[in-house]
Parts: C-alpha cells; structure tokens; sequence
C-alpha cells in the first residue's frame, strides 16, 4: 500500500511540473521566432507582441 501511494504522488508530482514547464517552454519558443521590424507576420505574437499590420512587424504605432 506504501508503494501505491508513492507511486501517486510521484505521478501527482510528475504532472504538475510538466504543466508548470510546457508553458515556460511555449514562452522561450515564441521569443526564439520573433519576426524583426519588417518583416512578414500574420499575427502580433509572431511579433513579439509588438504590432502586425499589413502583414509586417512594426515596432510603434504612431
């Protein structure tokens, strides 16, 4: 019965860390694609959240 409960909490464990790294990992994957002023984007977290208009990053909106 030691084992079972173990084994639970090591699977609890287990699966909270990976819900706490895959977004962490999600975050580094997008700062790693940034698109730069310029060039083609379809949306603005292509953008590193900074603006997508006309299909190109822009970097301030004036």
């Amino acid at each position: 019965m030691k084992y079972l409960l173990f084994t639970v909490i090591i699977c609890i464990i287990y699966a909270l860390t990976g819900a706490i790294a895959s977004p962490i990992d999600n975050a580094r994957s997008i700062v790693q694609t940034c698109m730069r002023p310029g060039q083609p984007c379809k949306t603005d977290e292509e953008c590193c959240n900074k603006f997508c208009v006309s299909n190109r990053c822009i970097v301030d909106v004036i």
